[in-house]
């Protein structure tokens, strides 16, 4: 019963009479067996939580709201934002059923979200057919905007071997900008996580703003990798009233 009352419910007990001792212990392991069960149920469905929690918003965030701490409105400096878009998939999925879309959606977007994990950017929350990332936003890192346009290459590699794989023509338009952000639960009744600041908005406007494929940066960006990567122009955008240098990854080095 002790060992019952510390959580350890895998407890059996010898049946060794044929009496109401004997009863008793059958139906002490009957209620034992039964515990396990229920806290194998329990364990599980709190993965099942703590997974969905992780695919919603960074992992940081979703352990303390799991743990009940409040999640309030912070501003951050110093973070690396990526908005990307896979070209060519409103497309694709137009000539696919359902199911298909759905796996390569998801296909796509768990070799993303490997990606994501090696190079230590954090998908913020879903975008359809696209990625939100940030570098720096819940553990600050010094190279955070090498470390996202890495991540932006890798996505552009795994892209392209599913083309190869496959036959596609598929290809990653994406926007990455730095500064400040801020970043909070928004909406009611049903909050979500989310991220927002001059950083974000650059990185979507540049994300939407270029017709062709290809990882696109802001002149912070490119002052902070132009003398390791090489850019090209890629012309001005006019944002809230101001023209915006954009700068075209070529070539890492």
């Amino acid at each position: 019963m002790q060992r019952i009352s510390a959580g350890d419910y895998r407890v059996d007990v010898p049946v060794e009479t044929r009496d109401e001792i004997g009863d008793l212990t059958g139906m002490f392991n009957d209620m034992s067996r039964s515990l396990a069960v229920k806290e194998d149920l329990l364990t599980e469905q709190r993965g099942e939580i703590r997974r969905l929690l992780h695919s919603l918003m960074p992992a940081a965030i979703a352990d303390k709201l799991r743990s009940g701490e409040a999640i309030t409105a912070r501003d951050h400096t110093n973070v690396t934002v990526i908005y990307a878009e896979i070209a060519g998939l409103d497309r694709l999925q137009a000539e696919l059923s359902s199911a298909e879309s759905l796996n390569l959606s998801k296909e796509l977007i768990r070799q993303f979200d490997a990606a994501a994990d090696e190079y230590g950017v954090e998908r913020v929350r879903p975008v359809r057919n696209g990625y939100l990332g940030s570098c720096g936003l819940t553990i600050p890192r010094l190279d955070n905007v090498r470390r996202t346009v890495d991540f932006a290459l890798e996505c552009q590699r795994i892209i392209e071997r599913f083309n190869s794989e496959a036959s596609l023509n598929l290809g990653l338009r994406a926007g990455v900008d730095t500064g400040t952000v801020s970043s909070g639960l928004v909406g009611e009744p049903s909050p979500v996580f989310d991220m927002w600041g001059t950083a974000v908005n650059l990185a979507h406007r540049l994300k939407n703003g270029m017709p062709q494929p290809g990882i696109y940066v802001t002149a912070r960006v490119f002052d902070s990798l132009s003398e390791n990567m090489s850019f090209s122009s890629a012309g001005t955008l006019t944002i809230d009233g101001a023209e915006v240098s954009v700068w075209r990854l070529t070539e890492p080095s």
